[in-house]
């Protein structure tokens, strides 16, 4: 069977845009799922081609499944794609289980390796080889 999903980059919207798209997407039942993004700065320019300035608010995507996992009922909840170096593996398999009680057992947990050295540097995390990262 088919689904449909949203993704809703956690970047260049309000806070209120976020909650009115993802309520919208649980009151319709096209859709099963919305997700969201795992950086920590907003993505543009050069390094992401299409989306746009790659100045202004971007909110954590952890922190913000969170209250969306409140305002939504229905539709699964995830966040597209979790890069295993920015945290260690306890640490995101704690946030995976605490979201997933939240959300009434709603998550759907993307886990990657994660690609963006400019991004980690600023945050100072090690990137490291794919097979570094994929070894976590």
């Amino acid at each position: 069977m088919v689904e449909y999903a949203v993704k809703t980059p956690p970047h260049h919207a309000t806070w209120q845009e976020f909650l009115d798209v993802w309520r919208a997407t649980d009151e319709c039942e096209a859709y099963a799922q919305a997700w969201n993004f795992d950086h920590f700065y907003s993505l543009g320019g050069d390094m992401y081609p299409g989306s746009g300035d790659s100045h202004g608010p971007c909110l954590e995507s952890w922190t913000m499944l969170a209250a969306l996992a409140q305002a939504t009922s229905r539709i699964r909840i995830g966040s597209m794609v979790n890069a295993m170096h920015f945290r260690h593996p306890a640490v995101t398999a704690k946030m995976a289980t605490t979201l997933d009680i939240i959300s009434d057992g709603r998550l759907d947990l993307g886990l990657g390796a994660g690609w963006n050295l400019e991004e980690s540097d600023a945050y100072g995390i090690e990137l490291g080889t794919v097979t570094e990262r994929l070894d976590r």
